[in-house]
């Protein structure tokens, strides 16, 4: 019957091949197949696949439940994207270097960390034989309590901070809301880290202060739930401590603890088509948009950003035609804006149920850096796909004024295209 089948499709194949009608050709072959397998063949078909399917939930199902697969906590409260996915370039490890430095009086530690180990991932796992779901990332201290220094992992303002526990964690222990001692960070666009366990009396920050990314906010310690010496760092996304509880490993890298702006590819990307105004002796000078708006380095508005600038240390209101702003000031507040809007970008896609690639996204990121919004995208991809309609309607269309075709600006749009479509970044 086998042999029937084959010798049947490939005698079919070769005389329908090329003639123009390949769905008449197709439905007709399928049609032949049909009449010729006998009810035998079906039943021994579908039956053996049935068989196969049952055994391989089986082979999954004991795998779970031994905890060889780790399969994390549902899509629906997780996103367990790659670190590239996301690409948040400005976040740091939580860990700060043994070695600190005093600036106006803050404390930081922001040189090389220590080379500490992951102890527990993000998902489901199991202590004391009960079965639980971690919503962030243990970062072990071999056993030293009070040793290591917690930083912010960025710039933000404290949410919650809490010193009243002893070392004396233990599963189940309920101190500090079983974070033990802790300090909550919020910063941009509704990004909440979390930093749990820390030691005895060495949280440093209260409620309400401003933070610096690179700040020693603690030690890490062995206080609240916890078996051993330990940092917990969690991400929530939205509010703090709820169901949209992310994989740290999206915004931080153990790899790449302290990454640098210039690495950044969609920095350098929108930087190319935005232009930075005049640069000298390391520094951006403050030039008027042409709209009698006061902007410096990629476009970005000083007045749409004074709380940017003051947190850095400048004030806005100072600032005039001519002004100096240091390159890596301008462009930490240029990330922390890209990055805002990166942000927005993945959870729109995510409420539209669009699965993106990191690339994909920042090509979303950078047109809306320009245009101010992704509807047009968002709206129409069901529809449209990634198709010419698509390039038609929402992206070429913004390279055009009053049917005049604006050449830079269509090139800009090109290049979002090509980078949406092929994953190609502009050289």
């Amino acid at each position: 019957m086998f042999d029937k089948l084959v010798n049947f499709v490939k005698k079919n194949t070769s005389k329908e091949e090329g003639n123009g009608s390949d769905n008449n050709s197709n439905n007709a072959v399928v049609e032949k197949i049909s009449k010729l397998a006998s009810l035998k063949f079906k039943i021994f078909f579908f039956g053996g696949l049935g068989v196969f399917l049952l055994l391989f939930l089986l082979i999954v199902a004991t795998l779970m439940a031994i905890d060889v697969i780790d399969i994390g906590e549902d899509d629906d409260n997780y996103n367990l994207l790659s670190y590239d996915s996301v690409n948040n370039f400005s976040y740091w490890w939580p860990v700060g270097s043994m070695e600190t430095k005093s600036i106006n009086g803050v404390l930081y530690a922001s040189d090389t960390p220590p080379e500490l180990s992951i102890s527990s991932y993000t998902g489901n796992r199991v202590i004391n034989g009960q079965a639980g779901t971690h919503k962030g990332i243990d970062i072990s201290a071999g056993g030293r309590i009070g040793y290591y220094n917690v930083i912010a992992s960025f710039d933000g303002v404290v949410y919650y901070a809490y010193n009243g526990c002893e070392d004396n964690g233990s599963y189940g222990n309920s101190c500090g809301g079983g974070f033990g001692n802790h300090v909550v960070i919020l910063h941009n666009n509704n990004v909440y880290t979390i930093y749990g366990h820390m030691a005895s009396n060495s949280v440093k920050v209260k409620t309400g202060d401003t933070v610096k990314q690179g700040q020693v906010i603690g030690k890490i310690g062995n206080s609240g739930s916890s078996t051993g010496a330990h940092l917990h760092f969690q991400i929530d996304i939205g509010g703090y401590n709820n169901s949209m509880a992310i994989n740290p490993l999206t915004y931080v890298d153990p790899d790449n603890p302290r990454p640098k702006t210039s690495d950044n590819k969609l920095l350098s990307m929108i930087k190319k088509f935005e232009g930075t105004g005049t640069i000298k002796d390391g520094n951006y000078l403050v030039y008027d948009d042409g709209y009698g708006n006061l902007t410096v380095g990629i476009g970005i508005l000083i007045s749409a950003h004074k709380d940017m600038f003051t947190t850095r240390g400048i004030d806005p209101d100072k600032l005039t035609v001519g002004s100096s702003v240091p390159v890596s000031t301008a462009d930490a507040i240029a990330i922390e804006i890209i990055n805002s809007y990166k942000t927005s970008v993945i959870n729109e896609a995510r409420s539209h149920g669009i699965d993106l690639f990191d690339y994909q996204i920042d090509a979303l990121t950078s047109f809306r850096y320009n245009v101010g919004n992704n509807n047009c995208f968002f709206q129409h991809y069901s529809e449209y796909g990634l198709s010419e309609k698509m390039h038609t309607d929402c992206f070429s269309k913004y390279s055009m004024a009053n049917g005049t075709y604006l050449s830079a600006l269509a090139r800009r749009r090109e290049a979002e295209w090509k980078l949406l479509i092929d994953g190609i970044y502009p050289s």
